[in-house]
């Protein structure tokens, strides 16, 4: 599994009961589905590592919010509906990134459901942020020209 992704596609892997990793944890130990239950625990053993020698290529911090979130074990019954839905509202044609951006973020966060309901025009562009985020349509803003009444 490459540990700065969120895709388990590496050909004749499989998923483990659990999964140690040291001095960090990595994106794919967040996001990656590596154990073959979501419960599976994934454990990140202290082998004395210098800060220095955490870094990040993607930019991330395992701090804080981040953290605490993925910390938090969901029970065996959860499901997608009892963690919230989120609605994004947003865009315009050549907007894609404030919309995308905002739903990212929600599904970091930890809501259930999110949608994002944008232009037409920028649909699959939003769509394309994560395969879970759900979107719905709206219809394309109307250019309304403004004639001079002199």
């Amino acid at each position: 599994m490459d540990a700065d992704s969120r895709k388990f596609s590496v050909e004749g892997a499989f998923r483990a009961n659990a999964v140690v990793t040291f001095t960090a944890p990595k994106l794919a130990h967040v996001y990656g589905n590596l154990t073959g239950s979501a419960y599976g625990p994934i454990v990140v053993a202290d082998i004395g590592s210098p800060e220095a020698a955490i870094q990040s290529g993607l930019g991330l911090i395992w701090a804080g919010a981040s953290k605490s979130i993925t910390e938090q074990p969901r029970t065996a019954d959860a499901n997608k509906g009892m963690y919230g839905h989120v609605l994004v509202v947003g865009g315009a044609f050549g907007k894609a990134g404030a919309p995308a951006m905002a739903s990212l973020a929600a599904l970091r966060a930890g809501a259930g459901l999110v949608t994002a309901a944008v232009p037409e025009s920028i649909l699959s562009t939003v769509a394309h942020i994560a395969p879970e985020l759900m979107t719905t349509p709206l219809g394309q803003e109307q250019k309304v020209r403004l004639t001079d009444r002199t």
